[in-house]
């Protein structure tokens, strides 16, 4: 049986990876929204859409990737206005990554194509290990990281 992410933190019981795996969607999620602001914002010629205060962690290609399911290079902060807009309108959303980040299309297609098992544990601690202060990722970092909760 699978807990919820606040269960998990409490119960005494080993972890499986399913577990591992789903702390680390809570970590990873919250580390991209530390921007706090959305990236898509004003994106586009007379762009009429206004951003929500809502943030989500938008992945540019699908979670079911797991080596990039927490790759920093996959996923962007995005509105929930503008998340939306990015599976009703995947062409624009496309045009976006490729204008604002040139090859990132390019080396996410790479990455998809390896198998590596991710060993989730080990992801976890490597996660949680981010958030003690600067999070690098590659040539990402994040100052301030260390207020967010688990």
């Amino acid at each position: 049986m699978l807990l919820s992410w606040k269960q998990l933190r409490k119960t005494r019981r080993k972890r499986t990876q399913a577990d591992y795996k789903k702390l680390c969607d809570v970590i990873f999620s919250k580390q991209v929204r530390a921007s706090g602001v959305c990236e898509m914002a004003g994106y586009g010629q007379g762009s009429s859409l206004v951003c929500s205060p809502t943030l989500h962690c938008a992945h540019i290609k699908s979670r079911k990737y797991s080596l990039l399911r927490t790759d920093r290079q996959n996923c962007v902060s995005l509105c929930a206005t503008h998340h939306y807009m990015s599976h009703s309108q995947p062409d624009l959303f496309i045009s976006f990554i490729q204008e604002k980040y040139p090859g990132r299309i390019d080396y996410l297609n790479k990455r998809m194509r390896d198998t590596t098992k991710v060993d989730w544990e080990q992801e976890y601690y490597r996660l949680k290990g981010a958030k003690q202060g600067v999070v690098k990722f590659d040539s990402w970092e994040i100052p301030g990281l260390e207020e967010l909760g688990e």
